[in-house]
């Protein structure tokens, strides 16, 4: 809930995601020709690629070309980045902005304060002239730690330069996980492996992506403070493996794979061997769910055994949910559950000792000429912590958040990329406001005035 002091009537500034608390205070802050950013000297080093990324911004919305140096003298107009700050309520990402002569944005750590420079862009865009600022304290601090968003462009290739722009719209509200699903299906004909691939270069989609762009990618998204987490699917949802290893299908599905054929462990072994090492993020998604085969003990075998696989890269697997839980063999513990399909009860997964993402289909899923969620109760009514059927505890400490994905089958129907642009970004603003755990208003009407009155052309 948001907390706010109005007693000098300077009102709670409306940025998305929403403040968590604000203490009015008299006057203004205004931007003028001799405003500077300024880094703390005792950390230059951690804050310098923030205080560019800040001044860069500002540029843009304000037109004002300010000055970049390290100091710790800050004077009136001056903007004064530090990490002289402990508070633990803040934790890892939380921050404390302080708007008076000039304006203080300080936080325990780095992404704290780039956290705090995206809600004063914000500010900056809330008012006309862009300069003005009312003075007051905001104390912000997210609800979730996982803010997620996923984009299939396995079905549907989107350049290096609008994965780019995402990571930059991303930050921009706070989100902090950006998942690609990186292969999948359309139909026999049709499958695509977006990576190229030494260890079997024929699995190489015309338009993909290179180790050297992925690289690119995540050095760029450490910029933004936004983790890259990929997604390589399997056993099901496998016919671009088929295609060139037919022998490695079920008999009955060439969508699948044969986890009954010692190959196909030896096929996915040097894919996970060669594409675990790509990614620097922790979480790395091994699909296992939608499988044609026998779902009884030998799949969940299957998925601890690449649990151990990606255990070994010093990864952490994620799985969507599918697999039986009724089962003696069960996935291990220490395997994130991303449950999908809304029937089941978030708990049980809770119960037994795993960490859990909310990925309810009707709620978190856009596929452009076909399900797209209603948006009004997804910001009236909906919380991160609501299934179909069950809700789980919101303050569990193994439910870590939520996410909001974009899925492409068949090829989206012949959706540009510009329209399918924008069947996502409203939905991201409604998520990236529920996933910090404030709210702005009570209507989405509102809401929506709110978000287009803060749009960055970034």
């Amino acid at each position: 809930m948001n907390s706010v002091n109005n007693s000098l009537n300077n009102a709670m500034p409306k940025v998305i995601p929403a403040l968590n608390s604000w203490i009015s205070k008299e006057g203004t802050f205004t931007l003028g020709e001799k405003s500077r950013i300024l880094v703390d000297a005792s950390y230059y080093q951690e804050l310098s690629i923030t205080a560019d990324i800040f001044r860069e911004d500002i540029e843009k919305i304000s037109g004002n070309k300010l000055e970049t140096a390290s100091s710790n003298n800050p004077k009136p107009g001056d903007l004064y980045l530090t990490l002289r700050c402990k508070d633990e309520d803040l934790g890892h990402e939380g921050y404390i902005l302080e708007v008076s002569e000039f304006i203080t944005l300080k936080a325990n750590t780095a992404k704290g304060v780039f956290y705090s420079t995206r809600t004063l862009l914000q500010m900056l865009l809330e008012e006309p002239s862009h300069k003005n600022l009312p003075r007051g304290t905001a104390k912000d601090f997210p609800k979730y730690r996982f803010r997620g968003f996923m984009i299939d462009v396995a079905r549907k290739f989107f350049p290096l330069s609008f994965l780019k722009d995402y990571v930059r719209l991303l930050s921009y509200y706070k989100m902090n996980y950006f998942q690609i699903h990186f292969n999948d299906t359309n139909d026999e004909k049709d499958a695509h492996f977006r990576i190229k691939c030494d260890s079997y270069p024929e699995l190489t989609a015309k338009e993909h992506y290179t180790k050297e762009e992925i690289r690119e990618l995540q050095d760029y998204a450490k910029l933004y403070n936004i983790a890259i987490i990929p997604e390589i699917d399997a056993p099901g949802h496998a016919r671009c493996y088929t295609m060139i290893k037919p022998e490695l299908a079920l008999k009955n599905s060439l969508m699948d794979l044969d986890i009954n054929n010692p190959e196909t462990y030896e096929f996915m072994d040097k894919i996970y061997d060669e594409f675990a090492p790509l990614f620097d993020e922790s979480f790395f998604y091994i699909g296992a769910d939608e499988y044609s085969g026998d779902m009884g003990e030998n799949f969940n075998k299957y998925i601890n055994r690449y649990n151990e696989k990606i255990k070994s890269h010093g990864k952490k697997t994620v799985v969507w949910t599918g697999f039986k839980t009724e089962l003696k063999e069960q996935p291990n513990k220490d395997i994130i559950i991303d449950a999908w399909t809304g029937d089941e009860d978030p708990n049980l997964f809770i119960e037994r000792g795993y960490d859990i993402i909310n990925s309810s289909g009707g709620y978190t899923h856009i596929v452009p000429g076909g399900h797209y969620p209603d948006l009004k109760y997804l910001y009236e009514s909906w919380q991160p912590n609501m299934w179909y059927k069950h809700n789980c505890p919101e303050n569990s400490p193994n439910f870590l958040g939520a996410k909001l994905h974009n899925w492409n089958d068949n090829k989206a129907k012949g959706a540009s990329i510009e329209e399918i642009d924008k069947l996502i970004k409203p939905a991201l603003h409604i998520f990236a406001e529920k996933l910090w755990g404030s709210k702005t208003c009570e209507s989405y009407e509102e809401f929506k005035e709110i978000a287009q009155n803060t749009l960055l052309d970034l």
